[in-house]
């Protein structure tokens, strides 16, 4: 073979961008150890598509962060747990939110763009309560049969109405002996959720069953909901104890019925993407649907008082910003104590969501919750304290 390796490497520009450090994007493009580091080049592109992208894996956090936008490390905790908390329904939302925190509307902006070029960030716009936008949603597991396995979970991958897929076992830095590993069990390991407008739902459902060929396939919807905030607070990376706050409060699960109007639609569909920085922050959206700003504001405040829009926010990269366990914790709880258990879930802050789901016997357990911490000890350890106090 007269194939020449050397001048492929020498003259390819794929190897040249990847000799090159300062072509790298998000947080790896502006890290101080990109000389020597880098970041893993195969894993950026099997996450993004894109080699040059950010490692999303990577949890150090570059130190351009607090110097270029002269906001002190407390006061850059403290912005980010506000913009994940909600954008205000005003022209210069932004202006708003630097007076409260006492900075510069510039700032704030050049912070928020900075956040994303750091991988921090992965989108800032409209959230929905899917129920009050027509949609039924549950969560799933799949242990599909050996043959079918790598064509069933593209499979899944694919569909737009999945937007979370796992593959969930214990975590090696834990110790198998320790009370909680299902080791021995033959749970699924394979889970999703899935989503699709509430006439289709069944059909597609059947899809997925049809798809799976034979193999186990759990139908996990939620009966009752007891939080659902995915808020990341720097600060419980080192305190991840209950909280002595208030919980949600516990909601039952029921589809409501609304009529949207084609302008309605286009409007929701502009706002889950990511909207543009600058100061008058609704007036391109607005521009856009052909309405002005204040219809576009009066329009999203009513969605917000009536539970069909939950906020306008920041989306955090939790990986990138130092959550790097991310555990489905799960107990079978009777039917008379779950009210008062699924609330003393929620009041812990490291929950970021908290369910009571139909059982399967295949998967006797009926609360779930959802739990970020900055390592998987000390997600365990907010697991084994759930445990004990409950």
């Amino acid at each position: 073979m007269d194939f020449d390796f050397g001048k492929a490497y020498t003259v390819s520009e794929v190897f040249k961008s990847l000799r090159n450090p300062d072509s790298f994007e998000g947080k790896c493009g502006v890290c101080e150890f990109r000389m020597v580091c880098g970041g893993c080049r195969a894993r950026a592109y099997a996450t993004s598509g894109d080699m040059l992208a950010a490692d999303s894996t990577c949890s150090h956090i570059p130190r351009v962060s607090v110097k270029a936008d002269g906001i002190s490390e407390s006061s850059r905790n403290e912005l980010l747990l506000r913009l994940q908390q909600g954008i205000p329904l005003v022209h210069r939302p932004f202006q708003k939110i630097a007076v409260e925190l006492g900075m510069e509307e510039d700032q704030v902006i050049s912070f928020i763009s900075r956040s994303f070029a750091r991988g921090e960030a992965r989108r800032i716009g409209g959230i929905f309560d899917g129920r009050k936008l027509g949609y039924s949603n549950t969560l799933c597991a799949a242990s599909p049969r050996p043959e079918a396995e790598e064509e069933f979970v593209s499979y899944i991958r694919s569909l737009p109405g999945v937007t979370h897929c796992y593959e969930r076992g214990w975590p090696g830095e834990l110790e198998a002996s320790l009370p909680g590993n299902p080791e021995g069990e033959k749970y699924p390991k394979l889970w999703f959720t899935f989503g699709a407008p509430s006439e289709n739902f069944k059909n597609e459902f059947a899809k997925i069953e049809e798809m799976n060929r034979g193999g186990l396939l759990l139908n996990l919807p939620a009966k009752r909901m007891f939080k659902t905030d995915v808020i990341f607070d720097l600060k419980q990376l080192k305190m991840n104890g209950p909280s002595l706050g208030k919980s949600n409060s516990s909601n039952s699960i029921r589809q409501e019925l609304r009529v949207f109007s084609e302008e309605d639609k286009g409007a929701i569909r502009l706002l889950q993407g990511n909207m543009h920085l600058k100061s008058d922050f609704y007036s391109e959206p607005a521009a856009r649907l052909g309405i002005s700003t204040e219809d576009l504001i009066g329009r999203l405040c009513d969605w917000r008082d009536a539970g069909i829009l939950k906020r306008i926010g920041l989306l955090l990269n939790h990986l990138s910003v130092g959550f790097r366990a991310n555990g489905m914790c799960v107990w079978n709880i009777p039917e008379d104590l779950i009210e008062e258990k699924g609330r003393a879930l929620a009041g812990y802050p490291a929950i970021t969501h908290c369910y009571q789901r139909e059982m399967d016997g295949r998967f006797p357990f009926n609360t779930y919750a959802m739990i970020h911490a900055g390592g998987w000890k000390d997600l365990y350890a907010v697991f084994s304290s759930i445990s004990k106090e409950a």
